[in-house]
């Protein structure tokens, strides 16, 4: 969701496997809004420096969705 302050990114996580060392994920889960299994939760992008960070979050969400890749 973007609005002029930030890009939020809801994605689905695993605490198993999921892994966010600059604790850019917050600590609600959001009750299946996107993802129906798993745990779904958001973080905020602020600033283009931020996005090859935010994709490898989106890739381990991918990958945690159970998607095969090409």
């Amino acid at each position: 969701m973007l609005n002029k302050k930030d890009l939020k990114v809801r994605i689905r996580t695993d605490p198993k496997t999921f892994s966010d060392g600059r604790k850019w994920v917050k600590d609600r889960i959001y009750s299946g809004w996107f993802f129906k299994q798993g745990e779904e939760r958001e973080f905020s992008i602020t600033e283009k420096g931020q996005f090859a960070y935010a994709m490898g979050l989106i890739l381990q969400s991918y990958k945690i969705s159970g998607e095969t890749e090409d």
